[in-house]
């Protein structure tokens, strides 16, 4: 598995037996470790299937995320930059994503719904910046934006929504 870095943190899979996965933190400054700290996570898996994931329109109340779906979409907006060679005429007006509500901090099924006219070729840094987007989405969602499961007939279930993320706040 890949690091992850975040800040003046590196995040490391030590282990994956036994259906835990411990990581083990390094907050590094100057260039020495300055402390360890060893996070344990127990994957909940849910068992679903296609049907069991309702629409929007189909449940009594919505799934809903810490501080709201339009401040989750601004944050995500603010934070990125974009990169040298994207020319911000040909971007749309907001990158789309359709993703599955599994509840707490964890979404599945986020796909990207924004299609840019022409080649792949030529869209190629475009598609790269979407997925940066794409990244940035889910890592938000796993440390900040945790999520309440949508209710439908008195019990939680999982819930397709849609997000947009608007390009204008994006520098």
């Amino acid at each position: 598995m890949a690091p992850f870095r975040k800040a003046w943190s590196t995040f490391f899979q030590l282990s994956n037996h036994y259906n835990i996965v411990i990581f083990a933190c390094c907050c590094v400054e100057r260039e020495s470790i300055q402390s360890i700290m060893i996070y344990e996570s127990t994957p909940v898996s849910l068992e679903y299937d296609e049907s069991s994931i309702f629409s929007p329109e189909e449940v009594d109340v919505l799934p809903q995320v810490m501080g709201g779906l339009e401040s989750l979409a601004k944050t995500i907006a603010l934070e990125i930059k974009l990169p040298e060679g994207i020319d911000r005429s040909r971007l749309p007006k907001t990158i789309d994503f359709e993703f599955v509500v599994q509840g707490g901090q964890s979404i599945s099924h986020l796909n990207l719904l924004t299609e840019m006219a022409g080649s792949d070729k030529r869209n190629r840094a475009y598609y790269l910046f979407f997925g940066q987007v794409h990244d940035t989405l889910r890592s938000k969602i796993a440390s900040l934006y945790p999520w309440k499961r949508g209710v439908k007939d008195g019990k939680e279930v999982l819930v397709r929504m849609k997000i947009s993320i608007p390009t204008r706040y994006m520098m």
